[in-house]
């Protein structure tokens, strides 16, 4: 499963990636048919390939709802994830996340990857609300998650809650278009 954006690809991150989440980078590599930038996978991605292989063997059919690495279409190279915590709950609610190697932040990436993963979620049928958190204090993704509409619910807990309703989001496309 993959999604293409103008600069990147996104790839549903292979279960067999997720299982090999301690393998060296080149193994990594060979599964994911792509470089993986160091410090991404040291900093963030061995975690959350853990963590993704452990949603994997609770629910196989959960690819797609995890994680999708970020390929720079250019230079084929993984230079970080983004994805969804899980299959849409009963009232058809989603939660986006993501991270990227410090190398490439503000760069459009992330935003470029959200956009491309807002687009294909909403053309799934079960999914009729995205939902994101992020800290307060973390102004790179408060103005991501403005760039793609999303609404601050404001701080509960420790985090800003932010969602993007479907029909919000198909009536903000069918302007742009």
């Amino acid at each position: 499963m993959q999604i293409s954006t103008e600069r990147l690809t996104l790839v549903a991150c292979p279960p067999q990636m997720a299982e090999a989440s301690g393998a060296g980078r080149r193994q990594l590599e060979s599964i994911a048919g792509a470089r993986i930038d160091a410090e991404w996978l040291e900093e963030d991605g061995r975690g959350l390939l853990s963590y993704y292989a452990y949603q994997l063997r609770e629910d196989s059919t959960a690819v797609g709802w995890g994680m999708w690495l970020m390929i720079l279409n250019t230079s084929r190279l993984v230079i970080g994830s983004a994805g969804f915590k899980g299959k849409p709950d009963r009232r058809g609610s989603v939660e986006i996340g993501y991270g990227i190697s410090p190398e490439f932040r503000r760069k459009g990436y992330t935003c470029e990857a959200v956009r491309g993963l807002l687009d294909w979620v909403f053309h799934q049928p079960s999914v009729m609300c995205v939902t994101a958190e992020c800290l307060p204090e973390n102004h790179g993704s408060k103005r991501i998650l403005e760039k793609v509409g999303m609404t601050n619910h404001g701080v509960q807990g420790m985090y800003l809650k932010w969602s993007l309703e479907k029909h919000a989001y198909i009536a903000a496309q069918a302007r742009i278009r």
